[in-house]
Formats: C-alpha cells, sequence, structure tokens
C-alpha cells in the first residue's frame, strides 16, 4: 500500500466514526478494500541468512512465486528446460553480476521487474545496487566491486523485491588475485529444468562437504535363470549394474583452476555423443565410483577361473571401450577417461588421459570419435589351458594377444587394438586397421570383419588378419545423406523407394546362425543377408519418429526371450529407454514391462532416449543418454517385488529422498561427499536405501 493509499483509507475511516450507522454501506466497502489491498501486498521475503545461518550439510528450501523468479545468468539462462549449470569464476575488482526475471509458471518468458532499486547480497550483505534497464526491464545488471570481498564461494541473492517477486540463490566463485584456490565446501543448486520437471516452486540448495569420496555399493553375485518365454514383467527383477543418475546429476567437477564445483551438463543432448571430446564423466572404479553414460555397445561374456563363473560386461561409449565386472566395477580398456574426477563441462578436455599406446597412431588422430561397436576376434582368444599366471589371479594365458576392431566412425577408420597374453595393466597397442566411410557396427567370424559403412551405403568383408577387402556383401545405394555436423541421417526419396534397395546407410549388426543381421534407419527396418551376400530378406520394421537417429540392434541368445528375438535402440523416447522389441518370426513383442519414464515402483530410469543393450545369458542390459546402465533378469527368491503402489514404504521412502535429500546424498544415494545416509530418519527412507541395495550399517 503506497502512502498516498494508506492516508485515504484512514480518512475514509475517521468520516464512517464520525458519522452515523447510514453509512454501512461505506464502511463495508472500505473494509473490502482493506483485504484485496492487503492480499496484494504481501509481506517481503526475509533476508538471506548469512553465511554462519548456512552450516556445512544444511539443505535450505526456498519457495518461489514461479510467475516472476529472478534468476543470476549464470544459473539459469533463458529456456525452462536448460539442462545445464554454469561455474562463474570472478577474477577482476570490479564484475557485472546480471540477473533476469522469469515467468516459469507459463513457459519460461521474460517478465518486466517491477521494482525500482535492488540490491545485489554477497553472503548476506549488501555488494551493490542496481535499476532495471531501460532497454530491458526484465534485467539487472549489478556493478559489483570485489577489493574488499575474501577470496572463495560468494552466495548470491537479491532485496527490494516487491509484489510477488522472488530471487533464487546462486553461487560464484571469488578467484582473487595473488590468492591461492581454497574452498571449505562446494555449492549444489537444485537446477531449473529438474525444478521444472518435478512441478514444483520451491529452489533448493545446500553446502556439501569439499570431499570427493563416492559411495561405492558393489553388486551381489547373481544366478541367471531362462525366464518365461512371454517376459511378462511380474516374473522380472530390474536393478542397476551401474547406478542410474539422471536430471540434475550433480556430479562434482573440478575446472582448470582447480576449483571443484558441482554446476554440471545433464547426460541428455544428441550433440553431447558425438561432440569429439567429452563433456561427460568418464570414470573407473567399484560400483557407485565408476561410471557409464552414453552407453552405444554392450557384449556379455562368461569365462570360467579356477571353477568359478566370471561375467563380464564389455561396452562403448563415444570415446572408450570398456568393461563392466559383475560386481560393478567400471574399468576404461582403451580410450579416454578422467583422473579421479572429472573436469568441467566447459573446460573441454581438462583432466582427461588417454589409456592404451596409441604411438602407432599420428599425434593428431589419437583418441576414439564416436564409437557404436565392437567385436573380438575369436581366434585370438584361445588360453593356454597348462599354464598359470600367479600374478594375474592364477588365470590361465592367452596364446596369442587378443584382438579387438573398434569402428571409429567420425575418424572414418577401423582400430585394431591387441592386448597382452598374459597381464591386464599393460597398455593395449592400437593401430589404424582400415579406412572406411563412417565405419558404424562391425561383427567378427571365422577371420573375417564384417563392417557396416554408413556413408557407402554398403556392408564389406575385411581379412582380420591383413585388412585386405575380400568382398561386399550388400550394396545399396546412395538415397540417404548423413550431416557431418549434426550427424543426423536423412532420405532424399521417399521410404518406400529406399526399402526396394538392398541397403542405404545400414548401421547396427548382430551374426546368429550364418545369417548378419543389420538394421538401418533410413530404411526403418532390420533385415538379415547370408555371408555370402544371398538371400537377402526383411525380418521386421523398425517404428522411427521424429527424434530417431539410428538404428542399434541385438538378438536373444534364447535364454531371455526366444533365440532370434530382435531388440532396436534409436534413441526415440517412445520406449522410455527400452528397446523395441520383436520375435524371431516378426511378430511384435508385448512392451508393457519395459522400464517407464519417472515411472512408478522400481522400473524407472530416465525420460528415454535409449542407446543401446545386449540380450544374453538370462539378463538384458540396456543404457540410453543418461549415467547409468540397468540390468533385467528373472526374478528369483528375495528379490523386491514389482509394485507401483504409492502406499508402499519404499516408494513413500524415494518420494521423501527426492525432496531435496538428493543434493546431499547423490541420486538414488550414491553419494559423492563422504556424508552417511539419513539412516533411522524413517522406515520408509530405509526401506528405499535398501531396495537399492544400500547396507544399513
Amino acid at each position: 500500500m503506497t502512502p498516498e493509499q494508506r492516508a485515504a483509507l484512514v480518512a475514509a475511516e475517521s468520516a464512517i466514526v464520525a458519522g452515523n450507522a447510514s453509512l454501512t454501506a461505506l464502511s463495508e466497502a472500505v473494509r473490502v478494500l482493506r483485504a484485496s489491498l492487503t492480499e496484494a501486498d504481501p509481506p517481503p521475503p526475509p533476508p538471506p541468512p548469512g553465511d554462519d545461518d548456512v552450516p556445512i550439510g544444511k539443505i535450505v528450501t526456498e519457495t518461489m512465486n514461479l510467475a516472476r523468479t529472478i534468476y543470476f545468468i549464470d544459473n539459469h539462462e533463458s529456456s525452462r528446460y536448460q539442462r545445464f549449470q554454469k561455474l562463474r569464476v570472478l577474477r577482476a575488482s570490479r564484475e557485472s553480476i546480471r540477473a533476469r526475471c522469469f515467468n516459469m509458471a507459463t513457459g519460461g518468458a521474460l517478465v518486466p521487474l517491477l521494482g525500482k532499486t535492488y540490491t545485489l547480497t554477497l553472503n548476506g550483505k549488501p555488494a551493490a545496487t542496481a535499476a532495471p534497464r531501460t532497454a530491458a526491464t526484465h534485467e539487472l545488471a549489478f556493478d559489483v566491486d570485489l577489493s574488499g570481498v575474501a577470496p572463495g564461494w560468494l552466495r548470491a541473492s537479491i532485496t527490494g523485491l516487491v509484489e510477488g517477486e522472488t530471487c533464487a540463490t546462486w553461487f560464484f566463485f571469488h578467484a582473487k588475485a595473488g590468492h591461492p584456490i581454497q574452498q571449505s565446501f562446494v555449492p549444489v543448486v537444485r537446477g531449473t529444468y529438474d525444478a521444472m520437471q518435478s512441478g514444483s516452486n520451491l529452489h533448493q540448495w545446500v553446502k556439501a562437504p569439499n570431499t570427493y569420496a563416492p559411495r561405492a555399493v558393489p553388486m551381489p553375485k547373481r544366478t541367471y535363470l531362462a525366464p518365461d518365454p512371454a517376459l511378462k514383467r511380474s516374473g522380472l527383477h530390474c536393478e542397476y549394474l551401474s547406478p542410474m543418475r539422471w536430471g540434475d546429476a550433480h556430479r562434482p567437477n573440478v575446472n582448470r583452476d582447480g576449483i571443484v564445483s558441482s554446476f554440471d551438463l545433464q547426460n541428455y543432448a544428441w550433440s553431447s555423443l558425438h561432440a569429439k571430446m567429452p563433456g561427460t564423466a568418464l570414470l573407473d572404479g567399484p560400483r557407485g565410483v565408476g561410471c557409464v553414460g552414453y552407453g552405444t555397445h554392450f557384449q556379455i561374456a562368461t569365462a570360467v577361473v579356477d571353477g568359478v563363473q566370471r561375467e563380464t560386461t564389455y561396452f562403448c561409449d563415444p570415446w572408450r571401450v570398456g568393461k563392466i565386472a559383475e560386481d560393478g566395477t567400471v574399468t576404461t580398456l582403451v580410450g579416454y577417461r578422467h583422473k579421479g574426477m572429472p573436469g568441467h563441462w566447459e573446460d573441454v578436455g581438462h583432466n582427461l588421459e588417454l589409456i592404451g599406446d596409441w604411438s602407432a597412431v599420428p599425434a593428431d588422430r589419437r583418441g576414439f570419435w564416436e564409437l557404436w561397436g565392437m567385436a573380438w576376434d575369436e581366434r585370438t582368444l584361445a588360453i593356454d589351458p597348462s599354464r598359470r599366471i600367479p600374478e594375474e589371479r592364477n588365470e590361465n594365458p592367452h596364446i596369442t594377444g587378443p584382438v579387438m576392431f573398434v569402428p571409429d566412425s567420425q575418424h572414418n577408420r577401423i582400430c585394431r587394438i591387441e592386448f597382452s597374453p598374459t597381464a591386464h595393466g599393460i597398455p593395449p597397442k592400437v593401430t589404424e586397421f582400415v579406412s572406411a566411410q563412417d565405419p558404424w557396427d562391425c561383427v567378427c567370424a571365422d577371420g573375417v570383419l564384417y563392417v557396416s559403412e554408413r556413408k557407402a551405403h554398403r556392408i564389406a568383408a575385411y581379412d582380420a588378419t591383413t585388412g585386405a577387402l575380400l568382398r561386399v556383401v550388400v550394396q545399396g545405394q546412395a538415397l540417404a545423406t548423413i550431416n557431418d555436423q549434426i550427424r543426423h541421417v536423412s532420405l532424399t526419396v521417399p521410404l518406400e523407394a529406399a526399402r526396394a534397395a538392398p541397403c542405404v546407410a545400414p548401421e547396427g549388426l548382430f551374426l546368429q546362425d550364418g545369417w548378419l543381421y543389420f538394421a538401418s534407419k533410413a530404411q526403418a527396418q532390420v533385415r538379415r543377408v547370408r555371408l555370402d551376400g544371398s538371400g537377402l530378406e526383411v525380418v521386421r520394421p523398425i517404428s522411427i519418429t521424429a527424434n530417431s537417429e539410428f538404428a542399434k540392434l541385438a538378438l536373444s541368445d534364447g535364454t531371455f526371450g526366444p533365440r532370434g528375438s530382435t531388440f532396436t535402440w534409436t534413441w526415440s523416447n517412445t520406449h522410455f529407454g527400452g528397446p523395441e522389441m520383436y520375435y524371431a518370426d516378426g511378430t511384435p513383442m508385448s512392451s508393457w514391462w519395459n522400464v517407464q519414464s519417472g515411472g512408478t515402483g522400481w522400473w524407472q530410469t530416465t525420460a528415454g532416449y535409449g542407446t543401446a543393450g545386449a540380450v544374453a545369458r538370462g539378463r538384458m542390459i540396456c543404457a540410453n543418454m543418461t549415467e547409468g546402465v540397468y540390468r533385467i533378469t528373472r526374478s528369483q527368491p528375495g528379490d523386491r517385488p514389482y509394485t507401483d503402489r504409492p502406499t508402499d514404504p519404499h516408494i513413500r521412502g524415494r518420494a521423501a529422498f527426492n525432496s531435496g535429500m538428493q543434493l546431499l546424498h547423490g541420486p538414488n544415494g550414491f553419494g559423492y561427499y563422504g556424508v552417511p545416509l539419513p539412516w533411522g530418519e524413517s522406515p520408509d527412507l530405509d526401506a528405499y536405501f535398501m531396495a537399492l541395495g544400500h547396507t544399513k550399517p
């Protein structure tokens, strides 16, 4: 209420007191006026707490008026679907700090600020004032004198808010000249996309300890049983071989200055997958420490060592080849990985190391750039049963060094990788084996390497020893183009014309029972052909949507669904990150049991965008754009039953945990800062943690 309004109201009330009962109507009008003015003029929000009021580990919740929320530009630039957070380092003695006002309730449009003057606070103390800009009334630009401000993290907020305006707290790092980089905590702040997806008007943040100690939770050993051929959901069990971390993962990272922050880039964008250098975490270590994101290929292997069966899942992401042990331990075999902690996503290439012996490769061509497959030369996997190596867990050595082939798509080459026959710790030798036009996937059998060459529109057979071209198995026509910048496949003819060709832009490959299966997004089909090029036939269609980008393929070996059943991934979010499935006879398989996006029960994973998987040895392995790998097997006694009832304790516990605890304890409780889980706080939380495999102390 303005002073003028208040004076008029007082005058009216005085007139009523001096008058008589005939003024009842006027009195009622004044009452209504006072009530309306009170409703339209809410009290200002309390000032942000000072440093001493916010201890490390305390989760702070701020209620936002989504219709008028002020964000610092380094926190939120424009779209309500922003999937990244920036690290702003203040280096000069004077810096400009900008903020904008948004209507996040209805699309995220910019809206005018209503006040005349606003005050920026840093660590709860006034630091600068600013008025809305004349040319952009939604924006503030504070000119901040930092000469007397101590270095380290600065908690930023804005006071002087009027008429329902709210401001989301953000953190800047002050790197003062002549002072070493020192920090006592890591700020973790809820991102705008995460908040908008949850439909929440809550802004949350916490000061986490500056201690990098990811929580390791090994996966228990499991016996794999063949499921019912119908693959009904009630008879299946889903768990995370590598923990799923979707949305705002808040993974700690380090920039080139040595500043540790949680301001991260979500594993989401197609452009991130085909980038030359990784902006996502590539980490080795036990389950919960190591991680796999953007998994583009999986292959399940079993070995018997000293009479004990050992399960290994080999994988590719765009920049490396690695393996996941049965207990969830991730090991990079060759390619890029981060050294202990990922670099900040804007510092491309920081804190990376290149695994393998790349000395035979020109320096400007070292490292992988968009991998979609790998294949072992099975001739090189034979072991010498007469020898044991005590230093290698008493394993039998290989007779020769195992050889793997990797199509390195954007380098237009197939790399040959040779491992030591006697030791796991020796870097494998990498050589450029064959040049090809956008080689996408490969399989190997009987000394022959089969490669899908997308831009050449063919599948070619090469001698796996010499690299010589033996024959072209299938040759198609150039009826589609592949954009080198966005890697998008576009038909230049109608679909039916493309399907009339033997193959167009072939991608995923699979070899089974003498047939070479291949998938093509351009043709929207799975086809198969004999290895000599005869018998080409259509197996089944592939559902292609507007956000499909490729066609990755796997077949069942008969231990998870009938043998020959086909599974495809296209990046489409139609199947919520799971594959599209068909029986061997071309009949669609029910997909109602697929892992659901944001779903209920224990089958939730991500918002879709499936990338690859494997279906063999009694299980299905799946991945998508986000960090994590999930495994589906036949249910066994002791497994938690599938449920989607919101009244179940672990469902309630998940809801409670995701109301803010994930900022401090990490997604699904796989935290980063060595902070113990809040066991005993409630039975629901305990049920949630135990269902995810955490062990109660």
